[in-house]
């Protein structure tokens, strides 16, 4: 009331009042209107309401002000209406030109000599200047004040103007003619918000007691200090929630105790929701913002951020450039204060991110955390928890999260299937290999063991249809450049193999599980996760009933064979869908093979195909080699059904070692009629029934084979001084896509007797690991 009364001179011609959204800036204006009317000093006022329609935009302003003037002024009426019966249309036209005839003019022409008392004509409040939905409008009434009450000729009127902190209205106080004429006045500053708003509450919540039909059951002693305290600090220090509360509890068709408890969370409220004013005004302010999407991102960050982060802080988080927290919040001021880059943001309106987490609310944007971009938070701490660990040093808090971690439930709700399969297998190499715990292996385990009950309730859903548990044999499968060019073609041709469609059940049950149809086994892609279930379903320790058994193997086997023999070429310029994922299954059967039991219709299968160079394959012919070594193979170990017992009982013997088999031998083996360097035909199966005569298992041949390879060195000490040992590796190894060249035609290559005998070692060297 001093500056207005012009205690100590006139200096200041404009006070702007600003304060975030339910501050109580309005009923601030209400009560300086009724004191100023009381004393004589109102000139005019204008409340600004974006739910009220003529008082929502600047239609009305200039005449409002001007018949308020008129009536408070007397001086000033003779000139308004002269002003009106001059041009009759002057209602009709622009702001400028309506606050010129009709204020301006009028009130200089009413006050001309009174220099000495440059506020006379009292003074003018617009309030809630944000609430005018034109922008535009809202500028021009500040430039007009700006330009026309300027302190070069007699200012009769001074002016209270109040509003949110956005960023057009503080740009016009801070720069140009208004800056020096205007005071500014922050309500977020004012210490006593906190105990006006109890002074409020207490005397609110005992008119209820008093005056409420049923306030005879309610307890002396409602609301409890506890229950008061917490109303304040829901709060914030802005007037709206207080008095939403209020209004919500006062309601005389409800039980006022059961209102306040609904507004608690400990009731439901039925469809009535307790703070459907403030829901509004939430709405109404994040619906201007221009950038919503980020803005939105950055809010999350913050609510959900339990450490200060200042802009700089969240830029450097969410990899924005310098100044895109100030951009992207535009708009949100009274809600969120953000503008030094290098104090902490802070939420000026405490239940802001109940509305924002709350899925119950009509505007859907903000109705989950993902729409707030938590999804980013997620992928920050996906992809930079491993560097963060690295760094971390022992803390009791640290050391009871990992033991508490909840994996399953992780797994289940990570954003994509990319996030799962980067994080899981990261997560335990981390834990594994820290040397902060000494018990670290301990965490491990306990976690490993959570991860296999998740993979064990996940995989039951798998053993529904044979297709899907074909699916989870085809996991173990590598897949090279040759065959499979692009990631994203491998659900496909797993679907043309598996005969999966889309809008199928069995497609949704693996979307919605483990995403199998998109995991690609390669070396090169270094895909850890795909290694932790491989090792999980070829552990029998761990798996269980879903351990991929020889059976299985020889199964999917089987359906690869199948979908070949009814292959069809079809002449096109384009290949067609069954033609590009036919290198792929080619190359999927050798591994099945490899780790396939005996079974007599998959032998048949076998010999019923085909043989591949028959048909014009447009894919690299060593997936067709590959093809024919392991169906040699195949047939081989069909033939000699031999078992490890039978195998070690020879008169050479061998024994597991790291770089792979190491034989030892009584005296030379000598078999003649196979020359090992010659070429061996894929019709005749390497002459299987001379091989029968000769051989009585697998593990004579491969002793004969070592022991010709030597050139007659034998290998005389069963004690292992003089010993052959053989490096032993998949002979179905990831092709180099720089080093092969796919060909159009098929080049035909005899199938050696070293390529033979590679995958014969090998598949021997798997076997007897089983037995180990």
């Amino acid at each position: 009331m001093n500056w207005i009364n012009g205690d100590g001179g006139r200096q200041v011609f404009v006070l702007w009042l600003y304060g975030s959204a339910g501050s109580g800036k309005t009923a601030l204006s209400q009560s300086i209107a009724e004191l100023c009317e009381a004393q004589g000093l109102l000139a005019a006022t204008f409340f600004f309401s974006k739910d009220t329609g003529e008082r929502s935009n600047s239609g009305q302003f200039a005449s409002t002000l001007a018949y308020q003037i008129a009536l408070s002024t007397p001086n000033a009426r003779p000139h308004i209406e002269d002003a009106i019966r001059q041009d009759p249309s002057l209602f009709g036209k622009a702001l400028q030109t309506q606050m010129r005839a009709l204020v301006t003019k009028p009130v200089r022409n009413a006050f001309k000599g009174t220099a000495s008392q440059p506020h006379t004509g009292g003074l003018v409040i617009i309030d809630a200047l944000d609430e005018c939905h034109d922008a535009k409008a809202q500028r021009y009434i500040l430039d007009i004040i700006s330009e026309e009450f300027h302190p070069e000729g007699p200012l009769p009127l001074i002016f209270l103007i109040t509003s949110r902190p956005e960023e057009s209205i503080q740009a016009r106080f801070s720069t140009g003619n208004l800056a020096r004429l205007s005071r500014h006045l922050s309500l977020e500053n004012y210490l006593e918000s906190r105990n006006d708003i109890q002074t409020f509450l207490e005397a609110k919540f005992n008119e209820i007691k008093e005056q409420h039909p049923l306030r005879g059951y309610i307890p002396p002693t409602w609301p409890s200090d506890e229950t008061l305290g917490e109303i304040l600090t829901r709060s914030s220090g802005q007037f709206v929630y207080a008095t939403t509360v209020i209004d919500y509890v006062s309601s005389l068709y409800h039980r006022p105790t059961d209102r306040l408890n609904i507004v608690l969370g400990l009731l439901n409220h039925n469809g009535d929701p307790p703070f459907a004013e403030l829901d509004a005004l939430y709405s109404h302010i994040l619906s201007s913002v221009v950038y919503l999407k980020q803005a939105l991102r950055i809010v999350g960050v913050i609510l959900l951020m339990s450490i200060p982060l200042s802009s700089e802080n969240v830029e450097e988080l969410l990899f924005l450039r310098p100044g895109d927290v100030q951009l992207f919040l535009g708009g949100m001021s009274s809600l969120i204060n953000y503008r030094d880059p290098h104090k902490p943001i802070s939420v000026l309106h405490a239940p802001l991110s109940d509305f924002l987490f709350d899925p119950g609310h009509v505007f859907v944007i903000f109705s989950s955390r993902r729409e707030l971009g938590v999804p980013l938070l997620v992928e920050y701490a996906i992809y930079h928890f491993d560097a963060h660990f690295d760094l971390a040093s022992f803390t009791n808090q640290l050391y009871e999260e990992l033991l508490s971690f909840d994996l399953p439930s992780v797994c289940r709700n990570m954003p994509s299937m990319e996030d799962t399969w980067y994080f899981v297998p990261n997560l335990l190499d981390c834990i594994r290999n820290t040397v902060i715990f000494h018990d670290a292996e301990d965490i491990y385990q306990a976690q490993r063991s959570l991860l296999d009950g998740y993979l064990d309730t996940e995989l039951t859903k798998y053993d529904t249809d044979d297709r899907l548990a074909d699916l989870v044999a085809l996991l173990p499968m590598y897949s090279s450049p040759v065959a499979v060019k692009g990631l994203d073609d491998i659900s496909a041709f797993k679907d043309l193999l598996l005969g999966l469609k889309d809008g199928e059940d069995l497609l949704s049950v693996d979307e919605s599980s483990l995403n199998l149809r998109h995991m690609v086994r390669r070396h090169s892609q270094g895909e850890p996760y795909v290694e932790l279930l491989c090792t999980y379903v070829q552990d029998f320790k761990r798996s269980g009933r879903h351990f991929l058994t020889g059976q299985r193997y020889a199964l999917a086997a089987r359906r690869c064979l199948d979908w070949i023999k009814d292959y069809n070429e079809i002449e096109s310029d384009e290949p067609s869908d069954d033609e590009l994922a036919l290198p792929w299954i080619f190359e999927c059967i050798p591994s099945l093979l490899l780790r396939a039991v005996v079974d007599e219709d998959l032998e048949l299968a076998l010999r019923q195909l085909s043989s591949p160079n028959s048909i014009s394959y447009h894919f690299h012919p060593k997936l067709i080699q590959n093809l024919e070594h392991s169906s040699l193979a195949y047939s081989i170990e069909t033939k000699f059904k031999s078992d490890y017992e039978h195998m070690k009982s020879h008169s050479a013997s061998f024994k597991i070692v790291p770089q792979g088999l190491k034989l030892y031998s009584v005296h030379r083996l000598s078999i003649p009629g196979i020359n090992p360097t010659s070429g061996v035909c894929p019709e005749n199966n390497l002459g299987l029934e001379n091989l029968q005569d000769n051989f009585c298992c697998v593990f004579h041949l491969i002793v004969w084979y070592t022991n010709h390879r030597r050139r007659g060195q034998l290998l005389r000490d069963l004690d292992g001084k003089e010993s052959l040992i053989i490096s032993v590796d998949d002979p179905f190894p990831e092709i180099d896509n720089e080093d092969l060249t796919p060909s159009t035609t098929m080049i035909e290559e005899a199938t050696t007797v070293d390529g033979l005998m590679r995958v014969i070692i090998y598949r021997f060297w798997a076997r007897a690991m089983d037995f180990k």
